[in-house]
């Protein structure tokens, strides 16, 4: 039986390092849900012994039962109408129509009776001509609910 001859303990301090670095990213393949895991300890001069060789800390995955938070749809305590005359151009419009703003942007170009009509809405408080216009109608009513942001405080 022939034995190898034996490794310096740089030379085998250096593959400890190679395979640890191929056993890291591979690792962190093994499953989808692990994490990235990186060394804890670093090396700054060659180890007298294998048994120096970094060892991975395993990163501890996130369970089914945390807490995720849910997105906010709107501002809890409404909108002012400072906020609504921040948006007062076809880039960016808002209006208030009994007591609920609107964003009215993607509504201007589609608006039957004219771009001006909506543009002339734009930053204000436009009850009165809203309902000058289209009163108690159902459609324009429900239309303009689809632009809803919340209501004005």
């Amino acid at each position: 039986m022939k034995l190898a001859p034996a490794a310096s303990p740089g030379a085998l301090s250096r593959m400890a390092l190679a395979l640890a670095a191929v056993a890291l990213p591979l690792a962190a393949c093994s499953s989808p849900s692990a994490a990235p895991v990186a060394p804890t300890a670093s090396v700054s001069a060659p180890a007298t012994s294998a048994s120096a060789t970094p060892t991975p800390t395993p990163t501890p995955t996130p369970s089914a039962s945390s807490p995720v938070p849910a997105p906010t749809a709107t501002k809890a305590a409404g909108y002012t109408m400072a906020d609504v005359r921040k948006h007062a151009t076809a880039s960016s419009c808002w209006s208030v129509v009994d007591g609920t703003v609107y964003d009215l942007t993607k509504w201007i170009n589609r608006h039957p009776g004219g771009r001006a009509r909506i543009l002339d809405m734009c930053g204000k408080d436009a009850t009165r001509a809203f309902t000058a216009e289209h009163g108690n109608q159902k459609r324009p009513n429900d239309i303009l609910d689809g632009y809803k942001l919340g209501k004005l405080s």
